[in-house]
């Protein structure tokens, strides 16, 4: 199968005079110096991965507080306060902007 239209042709004709060389000389590879790409990391940058090693050993599920809130339910001694929570909800859609 052959394939032509004027954009492949045209294509093949301006890269067939080149010539592509695969080995460099010895001299042009002595020559060269190699420079290594180096990154700073900012005093803040350190402080937070710092930051984010320390939370990542940490659970986050207090287990003391599961612990006791589950033996308040169970011996009934878990009281809820409905205006606590609504005011709370409230609290938190005012924060953000939701109109009540």
């Amino acid at each position: 199968m052959t394939i032509s239209s004027p954009g492949v042709n045209g294509v093949l004709r301006a890269y067939s005079g080149q010539k592509v060389t695969l080995k460099e000389s010895k001299d042009n590879a002595k020559a060269k110096t190699v420079e290594q790409d180096q990154v700073v990391l900012s005093s803040q940058v350190r402080d937070l991965k710092q930051a984010v090693a320390i939370v990542a050993t940490k659970s986050a599920v207090r287990e003391s507080k599961v612990a006791e809130l589950s033996t308040a339910i169970k011996e009934g001694r878990y009281k809820i306060n409905p205006e606590k929570i609504a005011d709370s909800i409230l609290k938190t859609v005012r924060q953000y902007g939701g109109e009540v």
